[in-house]
């Protein structure tokens, strides 16, 4: 919050120092100091749209915004006029326009990528990789807008998904679909049934390096539909029966780290208005001492 307020403050500043001189002091040229100020303005401006969004929505918006600066220079160029050499909208515009334009229309329209942010998703998935996200997968949306232009397919129970957050936007979060519209879904003894049938577990086996009398977790292969994937469980973690039905438009979600995910057995189905694309592959790990670690990379499943 602090940071807004300072962002604000230099918003502020920026536009009544521009106003004042464009109406009672209107300068020849832009001093360094108003230079910088107008710069220091356009970062503030571009992290209250991070915060108040994401980056996806920031895109969208600096992409129109070049895109109109960039419109109306020409035409004034080519009408004779010249615009304001020392305006900084004006020069990243003309600097910056082409490679915002491709790099939005890429992460838009066909991939992007996403650092992981946690351990939700373990063992399948661990915190500081990052994973290659297939927008095209079920429809095509522009950020900020929630609903989509078009749809061509529906998530699949087992699908790996990246969408935003049902309790705050402006973070994602990346869990498995269980089930999908209709569906009942119970959640007992660590394991799931959907719709009578049980999501049946495997290849169980116990971390005992912790505790060799007591093993504490262990890890399982869990088949849903056709894709079978890790699990890993906590021996000492209790869970409430779950049982609930899927209305339409909606999808339960869980992680794979079924004892330390927020996910829908604590705020229920998310609408599919939420997601923003499939994690299809695994990128590269940050990991130390190479920094990057390419050794679990691949196709997720």
């Amino acid at each position: 919050m602090n940071f807004i307020i300072i962002a604000l403050a230099i918003i502020s500043s920026s536009l009544c120092v521009n106003a004042y001189h464009k109406i009672k002091k209107p300068l020849p040229q832009q001093p360094a100091w108003l230079y910088r100020l107008n710069y220091a303005s356009i970062i503030a401006t571009s992290y209250i749209i991070i915060e108040a969004f994401n980056v996806a929505a920031f895109l969208t918006i600096a992409v129109i915004a070049t895109l109109i600066t960039k419109g109306v220079t020409s035409l004034m160029s080519h009408k004779g006029k010249s615009p304001s050499k020392d305006s900084v909208m004006v020069e990243l515009s003309h600097d910056v326009w082409l490679f915002l334009l491709v790099l939005w229309a890429i992460r838009t329209f066909a991939y992007d990528y996403s650092p992981i942010p946690s351990g939700s998703m373990e063992p399948t998935l661990y915190a500081g990789d990052v994973i290659a996200i297939n927008k095209l997968s079920y429809q095509v949306k522009i950020p900020p807008l929630e609903n989509p232009l078009f749809t061509f397919n529906t998530p699949k129970p087992g699908d790996v998904v990246v969408l935003n957050s049902p309790i705050n936007p402006q973070d994602f979060y990346i869990k498995r679909i269980i089930a999908g519209p209709g569906d009942h879904v119970l959640y007992k003894n660590k394991q799931y049934f959907v719709n009578g049938k049980l999501y049946e577990q495997t290849n169980k086996s116990f971390d005992t390096s912790v505790n060799n009398d007591k093993p504490m977790l262990l890890t399982a292969d869990e088949k849903i539909g056709n894709v079978t994937h890790k699990i890993q469980l906590d021996n000492r973690q209790f869970d409430d029966i779950i049982s609930i039905e899927v209305p339409e438009g909606h999808y339960f979600i869980s992680g794979d780290n079924r004892d330390f995910s927020l996910d829908s057995r604590t705020f229920g189905p998310i609408p599919e208005k939420l997601i923003v694309g499939k994690a299809t592959h695994l990128i590269t790990q940050l990991t130390l001492p190479t920094l990057l670690s390419f050794k679990r990379s691949g196709t997720i499943y």
